[in-house]
């Protein structure tokens, strides 16, 4: 079969091979070549459409295709790179072409008017910056504090905070913030003066322009409510609170005796907004009326008074401070100094010098005055114009140029304590004198004619050669007429032998009802037989022996021609019932030694046989009078009524003294200071059983004594001592006493503050 096969096969080839040579002899055309085919795919993303989704295409043909977007879709080329649109594209090979389209973008602009911040927060997708067409955006307002959302601006019909916009289009929003007026109450520089224990109101108007929802009100030292109010959603009003004050506390004690209560209101408005408003309303202590019908001792030297004031500050205040500038010294031991440590030479020139200290605190504005001292006087707090307030006197001590001191007479001052501050006024009088004085402390306050108005006796109109009184130097009794006429009335004083220095004493010694004289010589008594007129002594001996015993035990008669041996009455002499019998007596001051020393030399005839410093008792006994030419009952003061005051070693002298109940048990204590051979000073305080004087200081009080080398008018150099007299009284107003002693600035700065506070069981020390 193979071979059969075979040469059939060899037989066709060859038929076909002469066939094909004889056909290209024939037809010359060659025949057609082949076409290559590609697959051509169009496609576009979402968002838009192309024109031609593709197909089979030849090799080399040429094809457009075009893309549309959809509405808010924008093109964005192809996916081979190309942005052409419509594209031409060359098919040769195959081919997968993208239309790509995205969203619209559309920025959003934010105008912020006011004080605040606006957070975006993309509700469906988008970004922060330009935002897709169709992005929502939730804007939210966020006013910066003491700010309020007002509104999206013009077109935005809405009130809410939070505001979803449709990125559609570009779009710009206004926000408006609005700066938020809270509560306010118009309050005064100087509130309305409370007094304390008395309730009282104060009408404040209220402005709340978001509308009155509620008010809390809180004191610090009294109590406070709100008696009336606005009306829920009104605009404005008034407050109307009532205050009762219960302590006096933040009291300047260098220039008053008010002082204020710190308030606080709180405010709510209907959108909730609060504000609270400090306010300090002014107190007052409550007032206190005196009986100025009372002996002399108890209302001069600024005892029984609530004020602490500093005389210079006062006068600063009031400009009647000298004319005067300050230097670089800074380097007192005192909180706020009044005056400088300069040279001697400025001292002696008379030029003081504010510290700076204290300009800061009280400003730089002052005056010259009509006349200038080296220090003060003695300072009284009489209530002149019966309002149950204190009120202020006092002089200068003159100091000349020849050196001599307190020789001319200077004019008294008069400060009124007057809605919580002390103010000077000229006071006018009625007759034939003036207001000067002596030494500043030659003034003495009693109601002379009953009427309940405390008047003055002063001497010291004229102006002697040389320290003391001269016999130019006249008595004036001023009758008080300040809540009648506005004025004092000067009563001549036709007796020569009386001498108003601060050796004299007021008491009614024949129980009538009316403050008599005690002259600081004899001494004798001047009797007042109403409406400012005063028996004279008929016979000097006869007057002051019917009073005053004057035998001493040994049988010495006293000698009127030479000194009081034993009535020396003094500026610290206190007529109290000391032994509660019903009758006054008096302490004597004196100085331990002194008798002793003045019989060594000469200047008493013998020596006495009692004690320096000791209480007179008095007794009521019928004795006849010249004056009167009849018998009748007079107080009367005997050698065998006297008793000691306990000696303290190295502090000779009783320089002052006050009696009072100084530790609230009800009953007085008689609280001594003394200086001596030590210097310094020593409190000593003493109680009175009957007539038996028994000591505790122990007791009572700490550190109450210092010693030192101070003298007196050093300009730097600091003097122990008590230099204005010792004073015991509540003047913080807290119920309970305190004992000190202020510094005089003027001309020198050589004395200490000295203060002691009641701690509930003894007086401590809280001075420098």
């Amino acid at each position: 079969m193979k071979k059969l096969l075979y040469p059939i096969a060899f037989a066709l080839t060859a038929f076909l091979i002469a066939y094909s040579c004889s056909a290209e002899e024939e037809d010359t055309t060659p025949p057609p070549s082949v076409v290559a085919k590609y697959s051509v795919q169009i496609e576009s993303s979402s968002g838009g459409s192309v024109n031609n989704s593709g197909g089979e295409f030849s090799k080399g043909t040429t094809i457009t295709v075009t893309a549309t977007p959809e509405s808010e879709y924008v093109f964005s080329g192809w996916s081979n790179g190309s942005l052409e649109n419509p594209i031409t594209i060359e098919i040769n090979s195959n081919l997968t072409l993208t239309a790509n389209f995205e969203k619209r973008k559309y920025p959003l602009t934010i105008n912020i008017e006011g004080e605040g911040t606006i957070s975006e927060e993309i509700i469906n997708t988008g970004k922060t910056t330009d935002y897709d067409s169709g992005t929502t955006v939730r804007l939210t307002a966020n006013p910066s504090e003491g700010w309020l959302f007002s509104s999206w601006g013009e077109g935005i019909d809405s009130d809410e905070l939070a505001l979803d916009i449709l990125i559609d289009e570009p779009k710009e929003i206004n926000v408006i913030f609005s700066e938020t007026i809270l509560a306010s109450l118009e309050l005064k520089a100087k509130s309305k003066m409370f007094t304390k224990g008395m309730a009282d109101t104060l009408s404040i108007p209220i402005n709340i322009p978001a509308g009155f929802k509620n008010i809390n009100v809180l004191a610090e030292d009294g109590t406070i409510s709100v008696e009336s109010n606005p009306e829920e959603g009104d605009a404005e009003g008034n407050i109307i609170i009532r205050y009762t004050n219960q302590v006096v506390n933040n009291v300047d004690w260098d220039r008053t005796i008010a002082g204020y209560d710190n308030i606080n209101f709180i405010i709510e408005d209907l959108e909730n907004n609060s504000v609270e408003i400090e306010y300090k309303l002014r107190t007052q202590p409550e007032p206190i009326y005196r009986d100025y019908n009372f002996p002399q001792g108890k209302f001069t030297d600024g005892n029984e008074s609530r004020a602490r004031v500093k005389l210079e500050v006062v006068e600063h205040l009031n400009r009647r401070a000298r004319m005067i500038e300050p230097c670089d010294f800074d380097e007192l031991n005192s909180p706020i100094p009044v005056f400088d440590c300069c040279t001697e030479e400025d001292m002696e020139d008379g030029i003081l010098y504010f510290n700076s200290a204290f300009l800061e605190r009280y400003g730089t504005q002052w005056s010259p005055v009509q006349e200038f001292g080296s220090t003060y006087g003695t300072t009284l707090h009489p209530d002149l114009n019966g309002d149950g307030y204190e009120d202020l006197i006092f002089s200068n001590i003159s100091i000349e140029s020849n050196g001599c001191f307190g020789c001319k007479s200077l004019p008294l001052q008069f400060y009124f304590y007057e809605d919580g501050e002390y103010i000077h006024k000229e006071i006018t009088i009625e007759g034939v004198g003036d207001l000067n004085v002596k030494m500043g402390f030659w003034v003495h306050i009693t109601d002379l004619d009953n009427d309940g108005d405390p008047d003055l006796i002063l001497q010291g109109g004229g102006d002697a050669q040389g320290y003391g009184v001269g016999i130019s130097d006249e008595v004036r009794l001023l009758e008080n007429k300040l809540n009648s006429t506005g004025n004092f009335k000067i009563h001549a004083f036709e007796l020569d032998e009386v001498q108003i220095t601060d050796q004299n004493a007021f008491i009614d010694m024949n129980n009538d009802g009316l403050m008599d004289i005690i002259g600081n010589t004899g001494p004798y008594v001047y009797l007042n037989k109403g409406n400012f007129n005063f028996t004279r002594p008929i016979n000097n001996f006869e007057n002051s022996k019917a009073f005053f015993d004057l035998q001493d035990p040994t049988g010495n008669q006293y000698n009127f021609g030479t000194k009081n041996l034993y009535f020396n009455l003094s500026s610290s002499s206190i007529v109290a019932d000391f032994d509660k019998d019903g009758i006054m007596d008096i302490l004597i001051p004196g100085r331990e030694g002194t008798f002793e020393q003045e019989f060594i030399d000469g200047q008493i005839p013998y020596l006495p046989e009692v004690p320096a410093s000791k209480i007179l008792f008095g007794s009521i006994e019928d004795r006849y009078l010249l004056e009167l030419n009849q018998n009748i009952d007079v107080l009367r003061f005997t050698f065998d009524n006297l008793v000691g005051l306990p000696e303290i070693e190295g502090y000779e002298e009783v320089y002052s003294a006050k009696y009072k109940d100084i530790n609230n048990d009800n009953v007085n204590e008689l609280v001594v200071e003394r200086i001596g051979s030590k210097g310094g000073h020593y409190v000593q305080i003493l109680k009175l059983n009957g007539r038996s004087i028994i000591d505790v200081t122990e007791n009572l009080i700490e550190n109450n004594f210092a010693t030192d080398e101070g003298v007196i008018y050093n300009p730097c150099t600091y003097d122990n001592r008590f230099r204005t007299h010792m004073r015991v009284d509540d003047t913080d107003g807290d119920g309970n006493m305190e004992l000190f002693s202020l510094k005089h600035y003027l001309f020198t700065q050589d004395s200490k503050d000295h203060i002691w506070e009641w701690n509930g069981s003894k007086f401590i020390k809280v001075s420098p």
